[in-house]
């Protein structure tokens, strides 16, 4: 792994329904994943639809939160 990974990675400050979080950027990424704990501090938990299944590359079944269609959010000045 490259030691300089985190150098090169762009984090920002994101605003999810007033509540400000950093986030990062990883253009090539087919899905944005919020951390449970953010969508309870942000009072977003009403967005959630359903739970999904993923599969580890270990093999294991893990069980997150399900999808959210449409979440605004704005980047914040720094």
């Amino acid at each position: 792994m490259n030691k300089n990974h985190r150098n090169k990675t762009l984090h920002l400050l994101v605003n999810i329904n007033n509540h400000i979080v950093e986030g990062l950027v990883d253009i090539g990424a087919s899905m944005s994943i919020i951390i449970a704990s953010v969508v309870n501090e942000s009072w977003i938990m009403h967005l959630v639809i359903g739970f999904e299944s993923y599969k580890t590359i270990f093999g294991m079944i893990i069980q997150a939160m399900g999808k959210i269609e449409r979440l605004p959010i704005w980047i914040e000045d720094t």
